[in-house]
């Protein structure tokens, strides 16, 4: 083999090694920040500290009016989260909603 061939054989090997690499680095995040996110939700509620949830409020009206599909793409739309996450959150909006209404 010519030197020109392996040391292009050797630079495709690193950008390879390079690309599953980054890979797994962004496998791990994807478990890492909802489990941040959850934490910092528990340290709120612990030491009482309002959070204002300005897309909760956004979507709230599209909750009422029957429009849940909307209200998920709404509140993704706002935050930039998941589909899975927005639709916790919206399923919590929505359980709180119903809450509020068996109270009164």
């Amino acid at each position: 083999m010519d030197p020109q061939t392996a040391l292009l054989a050797v630079l495709l090997l690193v950008q390879v090694v390079m690309l599953l690499s980054m890979r797994n680095v962004s496998r791990r995040t994807d478990w890492q920040i909802p489990r941040l996110e959850r934490k910092v939700d528990l340290l709120l509620k612990h030491l009482n500290v309002p959070f204002e949830d300005k897309a909760g409020e956004m979507v709230r009206p599209l909750l009422l009016a029957g429009q849940k599909m909307d209200a998920i793409k709404e509140y993704r739309r706002i935050t930039g989260v998941g589909l899975k996450d927005a639709k916790d959150a919206v399923d919590a909006i929505e359980w709180e909603i119903r809450s509020e209404e068996t109270r009164r």
